[in-house]
């Protein structure tokens, strides 16, 4: 059977790190390893390269918020302050890519700078056009949580241990990973003809 990997948001970084993992195990098999047949990566919304992406933050949350729901969700000053901001938060995602102790500092300076003023309108960031309405992620995770967190379902899968929807210790620990580049990741798969799928949202 084809194999594929599919992540959405961060897996936008470890769903290209895993299926080019795979391809590059694939080209050069050690003995007993069992060949993976990668069938083709998907990933939605993710960051991937934030060098390019961090960029438009600021014209997602005023021009394209205008041309999708008729008006901006930041003011014009503090477009113009993220816009302000673009270059040097790009120059230190460069930076990041080959000093890896420079990564936490660009994911705090670009975040304050061109992600925290569109949370600080308490607008939903995975749909612009609507408040979010559950502190944190904005969607009532209850039931996912209530599921995977049964005792059938973890002796299905295998696992013993408590889900969550997000934990925030284990986000703050990727900090120096958060701005590498893996778009990369995606060429030697691209070169051997192996469907990539790569698809964002108009509202988040």
């Amino acid at each position: 059977n084809k194999f594929f990997v599919v992540g959405e948001s961060y897996g936008g970084h470890y769903a290209p790190a895993t299926a080019h993992g795979i391809w590059q195990r694939n080209q050069a098999p050690a003995a007993g390893d069992i060949k993976i047949n990668l069938g083709g990566l998907a990933v939605g919304n993710g960051l991937t390269d934030p060098e390019i992406q961090y960029q438009y933050y600021p014209e997602m949350a005023y021009t394209q918020a205008i041309k999708e729901i008729g008006h901006a969700t930041v003011s014009e000053s503090t477009y113009q302050s993220m816009k302000e901001a673009v270059p040097g938060c790009v120059k230190l995602i460069q930076q990041c890519q080959n000093d890896h102790s420079t990564c936490s500092t660009a994911q705090f300076v670009c975040n304050q700078a061109l992600t925290q003023p569109y949370y600080a309108t308490g607008l939903n960031p995975y749909d612009i056009s609507e408040p979010c309405k559950v502190p944190g992620l904005c969607y009532n995770f209850t039931n996912v949580d209530q599921w995977l967190n049964s005792r059938a379902t973890q002796a299905a899968l295998g696992v013993n241990g408590k889900w969550e929807s997000c934990n925030y210790q284990v986000n703050s620990d990727f900090s120096a990973d958060w701005m590498r580049n893996y778009q990369q990741d995606t060429l030697p798969l691209l070169a051997s003809k192996i469907p990539v799928l790569v698809y964002a949202g108009d509202l988040d």
